[in-house]
C-alpha cells in the first residue's frame, strides 16, 4: 500500500510539473478603440507580418512602471581547446565563466555590484606544459564624482588586492540628468513608442516570437555576425532569445550561444601569436545569459571615511 501511495505521489507531482511548464497564450491588457481595456492574447509566430500586428497592439497597452532602477544577473561562459601545430604540436585548454551582479537606481544615479571571472588556460607541447588557474573579482559602487573599484586578482599562487576610485566626473556632468530622466519617461511612455522604425527593426533581424507564458513573451532576432562584431563575418546570424514582460514590456531575460563566434575569433588570435595557420579549435562554448528584474532598489553609497581610502587612478 505505501508503495502503491509513493508512486501515485511520484505521478501526481510529474503532472503538476508538467502542468506548471506548459506553454500559454501571452497575455496583455491594452485599450480598444472604444478606450476600454480588453485582454490581448500573444502567440507564438514565425510569420514577420504577425509580428508586426502584434507590436502594433502593443502601442495600445499602458505598462506598469512602478520602478525606479532595475537588478542584472549576468552569467557566460567561454571556452574550447586549441590545437596549434608549428614546428611542434600545442594543446591548449581554455574554460572560463563570468559572473556579474549588479543593481542600480536610476533615479538617485546609484549603482553597486560584483563581477567575478575564473577559468583555467592548460598549455601541453613536448616541449612545454603548464597549468593556470586565474581569478578576477571586482566590488564597485559610485558617486557623482567616482566609480570605486575593489578587486582581487589572482594567478596561481599570486595575488593583488587593489582599491582604486576612477573619475566619471565628465561622464556624470553629461549623462546624470538624462540618466535620471529616462526613468520618469516610463511614466509617460509606452516603452514601444520609443523604438524608432520598429518594422524595419522586425524584418532587418527577422524577428520571431518562439515562446509564450502568460506573463511573457520570447522574441528571437537573427543577427547577422558583422552587425556585433565589425570584422568578423562568418556568413551566418547569431540568434538572441530576448522575454518580455508583459507587465512593464521590458526584457526579463537575454540570452545569446555563438560557439562559432568564439571558434573564429581564438582561431584569429592564435593563428597571429603563433604565426601559423595551422590551427584548430575544438569544443568551442560561449554563451550569455542575462536576468533583469524592475524595482525601486537602495544603493548604500560609501562613506567619506572610507572612500578615502580608495586611491585615484591617472591614466
Amino acid at each position: 500500500m505505501k508503495k502503491i501511495s509513493f508512486i501515485f505521489l511520484i505521478l501526481i507531482s510529474v503532472l503538476f510539473a508538467g502542468c506548471a511548464s506548459k506553454e500559454a497564450p501571452a497575455e496583455i491588457t491594452i485599450l480598444n478603440e472604444a478606450n476600454e481595456e480588453i485582454t490581448y492574447k500573444i502567440n507564438k509566430t514565425e510569420d514577420i507580418e504577425e509580428v508586426k500586428e502584434v507590436f502594433q497592439k502593443l502601442h495600445q497597452a499602458q505598462p506598469d512602471s512602478n520602478y525606479t532602477g532595475v537588478s542584472i544577473a549576468l552569467s557566460s561562459a567561454i571556452g574550447g581547446k586549441v590545437i596549434i601545430t608549428k614546428d611542434e604540436t600545442s594543446t591548449i585548454d581554455l574554460n572560463y565563466d563570468l559572473e556579474v551582479k549588479a543593481q542600480a537606481n536610476l533615479k538617485s544615479y546609484r549603482m553597486n555590484g560584483t563581477f567575478n571571472l575564473s577559468g583555467n588556460t592548460n598549455t601541453d607541447s613536448p616541449s612545454l606544459s603548464f597549468k593556470t588557474l586565474n581569478h578576477f573579482s571586482l566590488e564597485f559602487v559610485n558617486d557623482d564624482q567616482f566609480a570605486y573599484l575593489k578587486g582581487d586578482v589572482q594567478t596561481g599562487d599570486t595575488r593583488v588586492v587593489v582599491k582604486n576610485k576612477v573619475s566619471i566626473e565628465d561622464f556624470s556632468n553629461q549623462y546624470k540628468s538624462m540618466i535620471q530622466a529616462s526613468i520618469e519617461l516610463m511614466k509617460y511612455y509606452n516603452p514601444i513608442d520609443l523604438i524608432p522604425d520598429i518594422e524595419n527593426l522586425i524584418e532587418t533581424y527577422q524577428i520571431s516570437i518562439i515562446k509564450t507564458t502568460k506573463n511573457t513573451f520570447t522574441l528571437q532576432f537573427h543577427i547577422p555576425t558583422q552587425d556585433l562584431i565589425g570584422n568578423l563575418s562568418l556568413g551566418e546570424r547569431i540568434d538572441f532569445d530576448v522575454e518580455i514582460s508583459c507587465d512593464t514590456l521590458l526584457p526579463v531575460q537575454i540570452e545569446m550561444t555563438a560557439d562559432e563566434v568564439i571558434s573564429k575569433l581564438l582561431k584569429d588570435q592564435y593563428i597571429e601569436s603563433y604565426l601559423t595557420d595551422n590551427v584548430q579549435i575544438q569544443n568551442p562554448k560561449f554563451s550569455i545569459l542575462i536576468q533583469l528584474e524592475y524595482g525601486n532598489y537602495s544603493i548604500k553609497e560609501l562613506d567619506d571615511a572610507e572612500k578615502e581610502t580608495y586611491k585615484e587612478f591617472q591614466d
